[in-house]
């Protein structure tokens, strides 16, 4: 049977051991994640940290697919949240890479799509990374851990994001783009077309958008 506090990862949402015990050492819930700037250490993402100026419904779905993804009920989904700067994305990412981590669960730093383009093509060419260097993590980690958060620029070409998504589907992971910028925007400095045809409801390569503006 499936522990419904924990969804058998061992972890609580506030980080603390559940009493089923499940799935976890007593290593990983004490030993921080090194690659968490120390601002962010052992904190937990909650609606405190968003804004009023937007919808409601952000922090809703914040929260939901925090608490969804830290006890691993997210499967198979490629997610896009837009909001303003200063809106509590990189909040949510590090609170839920924390928990994983401290469930037991491999972890890759938050990077934007520049850096996870060096880290790939490290990957292909079989070599260590010097963008991760002094961090416990593996090149090859950015297409195989279960959650992968992104933050997206805006740029001219999006076939890297693409193949990214496309590699880590394969592999049956979930990856969280994150931007200050709408999709419609990210889509109008795409000269590729590539971001077009992937707008979906994140199964398989597609991604579902989720953009969150300040409230007129």
């Amino acid at each position: 049977m499936i522990c419904v506090e924990c969804g058998d990862n061992g972890i609580l949402l506030d980080g603390t051991p559940c009493v089923c015990a499940k799935g976890i050492s007593e290593q990983s819930t004490e030993t921080p994640y090194t690659a968490v700037p120390p601002q962010y250490l052992n904190v937990r993402f909650s609606d405190e940290f968003v804004k009023s100026d937007l919808e409601a419904y952000y922090a809703t779905f914040l929260r939901k697919l925090h608490d969804d993804i830290c006890k691993r009920k997210l499967r198979y989904s490629n997610q896009f949240i837009s909001s303003p700067v200063n809106h509590s994305k990189s909040v949510f990412a590090y609170s839920c890479i924390q928990s994983l981590f401290r469930s037991g669960a491999d972890v890759f730093p938050l990077v934007d799509m520049k850096e996870a383009q060096v880290v790939m093509r490290d990957v292909e060419n079989s070599r260590r990374s010097t963008l991760l260097q002094g961090l416990e993590v593996e090149p090859s980690q950015l297409l195989t851990v279960e959650y992968l958060f992104l933050k997206v620029l805006v740029t001219e070409n999006y076939r890297d994001l693409q193949t990214l998504i496309e590699r880590r589907v394969r592999r049956g992971n979930s990856t969280i783009l994150l931007s200050s910028s709408s999709w419609n925007y990210l889509q109008g400095a795409d000269k590729s077309e590539t971001l077009i045809h992937m707008i979906g409801d994140g199964s398989y390569n597609s991604v579902k958008i989720n953009n969150f503006w300040v409230k007129k």
